[in-house]
């Protein structure tokens, strides 16, 4: 599971508010939830149709700098011949 700030807002008295997002492989399946601290308790939503999909990787690697490498694979549920794989690279917000 990972968790991250995805938007800042001012709330009423002008304070700086964020939320995050967590996101978790279970069971062949992605899933996301708001506002948690882990990966535990009920709320959890699936990103993909698991009819369609199974999730065989889902990880998380810190790079140097701060960047984050988000690496996904899944294959087709009906035809695991099929298979899909994305890396995503995600920096950091500057502070």
């Amino acid at each position: 599971m990972v968790g991250y700030d995805y938007y800042a807002r001012s709330d009423a008295p002008g304070r700086l508010t964020t939320s995050t997002f967590g996101y978790r492989l279970r069971r062949g399946t992605l899933e996301t939830q708001r506002d948690i601290n882990d990966c535990q308790g009920a709320g959890w939503e699936k990103v993909f149709n698991s009819d369609a999909l199974t999730v065989t990787r889902l990880r998380f690697t810190t790079l140097p700098g701060g960047a984050l490498r988000i690496h996904l694979a899944a294959t087709a549920r009906h035809r695991p011949e099929i298979g899909y794989v994305l890396t995503q690279i995600v920096a950091r917000r500057n502070g």
